[in-house]
């Protein structure tokens, strides 16, 4: 019995059986150095040279991705890591989150390079109607599946550059995302008796000004506890937002003590504002640093801070930012028996602030400026749902200054007069 000749391998293609198949050198993306790899070139030899000048085009222009068996899970974790200094310690903590409880537990067992638009339109789906590993059955809402679109957008677009994917599905138009807007019960605003009832029950507490700058300012509730006195210029009655603080997850925590720790950074928005006071908030300021001035030369030693936190707790200490909302929890039942989604938050201070503004007829790039939005057309997103009877009202002022008259301009009475 005669053995068998190996098939002859011409132009870089050779047929196995009934198929043709192709070898090219592919450059490892580690050292660079290129690898012999064999590909499946089809059922005839001309398809096979074909699929080589395509494949050998891809390495040259650089878009070649080679095979690698990696779940979504396994290159999500990876990346996080590799990702982890570049980022706030908040912001990680974010994007942890939504990798743990909503990427992994709907997408995590895919191959990386076989997900594609419509299995992740498919968990979007299923985080709105059951949620993911965090969840219990309960569905999310439209924009906790914005944020984590957001953050899956941005891991594959790293793939991309890595070349580990040659295109980002997430940014498909064939993709299906829920439309992320806030709803209105998201919006929890106080009317004016809410929001007076609550001032006067902290009118005796030593964190008073707390309440009443986030009341009178509509500074978010980091901006509030990260305040400092430098940042305060009486004189001029205006307030410089620097700072921003918050929380993350203790990663050493063991059942005692807090189980998150307090962070600072810039402000949500990135940039630092200044924003005018009244009087009054002025002179509650200055009351309440007098006595906090008191209270460190009452505890002497033991006072455990710097002298530039506005607000601290007895000893001195920066207050923790979820301290602000225990208190507010706590002051709640002032306000009566209300539906859970509507009962007021400590950000209600900021969207009451806001709110008030608006109806006013503050113009909302005044509004903005002191929310720190980027620009009036977000504050108005956020609260054009608020503000009924806008579009009417606009169209009686254009009617109302279209009546008057222009200078030199003779009126109806004038041309009554005259006929008369």
């Amino acid at each position: 019995m005669g053995v068998a000749k190996k098939p002859k391998m011409r132009d870089g293609v050779v047929k196995r059986g009934h198929t043709w198949y192709f070898v090219v050198g592919v450059p490892d993306l580690a050292t660079g150095k290129k690898k012999q790899t064999w590909f499946r070139g089809g059922d005839t030899q001309q398809a096979a040279k074909d699929a080589r000048i395509e494949k050998l085009n891809q390495i040259s222009n650089r878009t070649f991705v080679a095979p690698v068996k990696v779940s979504v899970g396994q290159y999500l974790d990876g990346w996080l890591k590799s990702r982890r200094s570049a980022l706030k310690p908040k912001s990680y903590n974010n994007y942890r989150d939504c990798v743990d409880y909503y990427l992994k537990p709907t997408l995590g067992d895919f191959q990386l390079q076989t997900l594609n638009p419509l299995l992740i339109s498919q968990s979007y789906t299923q985080l709105i109607e059951s949620g993911g590993g965090k969840s219990n059955g309960k569905g999310v809402s439209p924009r906790t599946v914005e944020s984590v679109h957001a953050v899956l957008r941005t891991a594959l677009n790293d793939a991309v550059a890595n070349r580990l994917i040659p295109e980002n599905p997430a940014l498909s138009k064939a993709l299906h995302t829920p439309a992320g807007s806030r709803s209105e019960s998201e919006i929890r605003v106080m009317t004016k008796a809410q929001l007076k009832a609550v001032l006067s029950a902290v009118a005796d507490h030593r964190l008073k000004a707390l309440f009443e700058l986030a009341a009178r300012t509509g500074m978010r509730r980091g901006e509030c506890v990260a305040l400092r006195w430098s940042d305060i210029d009486f004189a001029a009655a205006t307030i410089h937002v620097r700072r921003n603080a918050g929380t993350v997850k203790n990663e050493n925590y063991d059942g005692s003590g807090l189980r998150n720790r307090r962070i600072e950074g810039n402000p949500k928005s990135g940039r630092s504002r200044v924003i005018p006071i009244s009087k009054k908030l002025v002179a509650i300021l200055r009351e309440h640093k007098a006595k906090q001035s008191a209270e460190r030369l009452r505890i002497g030693s033991l006072w455990r801070g710097s002298d530039d936190s506005v607000f601290t707790t007895e000893f001195g200490a920066q207050i923790h930012p979820d301290t602000p909302t225990g208190l507010f929890t706590r002051l709640r039942p002032l306000l009566g028996q209300l539906p859970k989604d509507q009962r007021p938050t400590f950000h209600s201070f900021r969207h009451t602030h806001a709110t008030t503004l608006l109806l006013s007829g503050t113009p909302p790039h005044v509004v903005a400026h002191r929310l720190g939005h980027r620009d009036a057309n977000v504050t108005l997103a956020i609260y054009a749902h608020l503000l009924p009877g806008y579009d009417v009202q606009a169209a009686e002022l254009f009617d109302a200054e279209m009546d008057k008259p222009v200078e030199g301009e003779a009126t109806d009475e004038d041309q009554i007069s005259k006929s008369s």
